[in-house]
């Protein structure tokens, strides 16, 4: 038997509002609507309640599939639980299940999976295109200039970061002194500075302050394929780093 397809998640009342303004081609806010296709991908789940609550009339035929599919009365708790990301979308509230959408710690996320003994170039192509303009760069790893790595990990920043003028910031105990030097005799054009940064699990490329490219395995990994790699892309207004 087939299973039913879950859609991602649902609208606060003031958002489904918004949505339907949208989707019946009315005036809405674009940033909002943004925010939401962002979250959604457009696969939202509704009710005939909340309909019914925000004043809208929808059709016999509607009506007729969300009954049928058992989307009737719940409040918008237990219908989240019935969606694949089990999250409210609102412009305000926070605890969980609601996600604001000007703010929230969670968020949509762009990245890459990559299982043990797949190609990493997909990856590699796609953060040298994200530093390609970059004009400052924060490298975070402890484990960056590690002896067993660093020769993988200098060939990896020499071939990802662009050859231009760039400033890199880094904490001087993931990078020596000496290993700086040898990137500045291969990069005559970057700049470094030791600064003190706070401490991380994670391992992260920060691109001019706003944009956070979070690696799960480390830089190493993602030229070895010994290991699953991950990464994820968040967008922010200003940095954790703070550097």
């Amino acid at each position: 038997m087939a299973k039913s397809v879950k859609n991602n998640l649902v609208l606060s009342d003031n958002l489904l509002k918004e949505w339907i303004k949208y989707k019946r081609g009315e005036d809405f806010s674009q940033n909002t609507i943004n925010k939401i296709l962002h979250y959604s991908g457009g696969n939202i789940q509704v009710n005939t309640s909340q309909y019914q609550r925000i004043g809208i009339e929808i059709s016999r035929e509607l009506n007729q599939k969300l009954r049928s599919a058992g989307y009737t009365t719940q409040t918008l708790e237990d219908l989240a639980g019935k969606t694949v990301y089990r999250i409210i979308l609102d412009s305000e509230r926070t605890d969980f299940p609601y996600v604001c959408i000007k703010d929230d710690n969670i968020n949509p996320m762009l990245g890459g999976c990559f299982f043990r003994n797949c190609s990493r170039e997909k990856a590699l192509s796609h953060l040298r295109e994200l530093c390609r303009n970059a004009s400052e760069i924060i490298l975070y790893d402890k484990y960056l200039g590690q002896t067993d790595n660093w020769r993988s990990n200098r060939d990896l920043i020499l071939s990802l970061l662009p050859d231009k003028k760039l400033t890199i910031h880094y904490r001087r105990d993931h990078l020596s002194d000496d290993l700086v030097e040898e990137l500045k005799t291969v990069r005559a054009r970057w700049s470094f500075e030791a600064v003190e940064l706070p401490t991380h699990h994670d391992r992260y490329l920060i691109v001019d302050g706003n944009m956070e490219i979070i690696l799960t395995s480390g830089f190493y990994h993602l030229r070895s394929t010994a290991k699953e790699l991950t990464y994820m892309l968040r967008l922010c207004e200003k940095s954790r780093f703070g550097a």
